[in-house]
């Protein structure tokens, strides 16, 4: 095991934009981890109002670009949530595949998400049904994506991590309940 959601999160983060948040690449994927506008429409936020033709209402949360990339909290949070709707998917669609190995690489959770967050649902897909790599605009192939970012436990948190995400409720003023019998 590599580590952690953390430093899955971290890695990711440093691959895509060396983790700095205010990052625009020249396809205009935004932020600490790259999304563009459609995957930020999925995940409930509408960039500078984009929605997809077609759709009449916007119904997501509007962000401009600047307050985006100004928002660290905003990113981690999405970033969070991305990951969890991936794993989701690769529950329901990828199971099988798992610690079996293609094209000479182990298939792992953390790698199926980082490939499809890399390429999407369809360039892993196609990566699995053939064995064969696929890049993205730059040229990275999936399967670096897939053999590097392999390997992390995504679903079960370190003590540091359940400590930092815990932490809002020791600021709780919890009260003993009074029990009337």
């Amino acid at each position: 095991m590599k580590g952690y959601f953390n430093d899955f999160r971290d890695a990711i983060g440093y691959r895509e934009s060396s983790n700095k948040y205010d990052t625009v690449n020249s396809y205009n994927y935004v932020g600490r981890f790259q999304f563009g506008r459609e995957r930020l429409w999925d995940l409930g936020i509408s960039l500078n109002g984009w929605k997809p033709s077609g759709w009449k209402w916007n119904t997501r949360v509007k962000v401009t670009t600047e307050k985006f990339l100004a928002d660290h909290k905003l990113q981690d949070t999405l970033f969070s949530l991305h990951v969890d709707m991936l794993m989701d998917i690769i529950k329901r669609r990828y199971a099988n595949y798992l610690n079996r190995k293609i094209g000479g690489i182990m298939i792992t959770e953390s790698g199926l998400v980082a490939g499809m967050h890399l390429k999407g649902e369809g360039g892993v897909k196609r990566f699995l049904e053939s064995g064969k790599s696929n890049v993205d605009g730059y040229g990275t192939e999936i399967t670096e994506y897939i053999e590097k970012f392999g390997s992390y436990r995504l679903r079960y948190a370190s003590e540091e991590e359940i400590k930092e995400q815990t932490k809002w409720i020791a600021d709780l003023e919890i009260k003993p309940l009074d029990v009337v019998v």
